[in-house]
């Protein structure tokens, strides 16, 4: 039986928040191991944790975009003087 519906669920009453690995495996299925009611705060829940994630991804590659851009005029300049 998948309750990573109710691990996510306990989570969320426990902490506040559910672990990223945990928001990715939880199973979509509607209502598998929890109420309506909690399925749908779980699932929210997954999905806002994930969305963070993404975004925050998102940011570290533009960071390291910007990092290696500043090395490259640093080292174009460093060539060129």
């Amino acid at each position: 039986m998948d309750l990573s519906q109710d691990i996510a669920l306990a989570y969320i009453i426990a902490q506040g928040w559910i672990p990223t690995a945990l928001a990715y495996t939880v199973s979509t299925q509607q209502e598998l191991s929890v109420s309506e009611k909690d399925w749908l705060k779980v699932s929210e829940r997954c999905k806002k944790e994930l969305e963070l994630v993404i975004h925050s991804y998102k940011q570290r590659i533009d960071d390291w975009g910007a990092s290696i851009e500043k090395f490259s005029e640093f080292r174009n300049a460093k060539a060129g003087g």
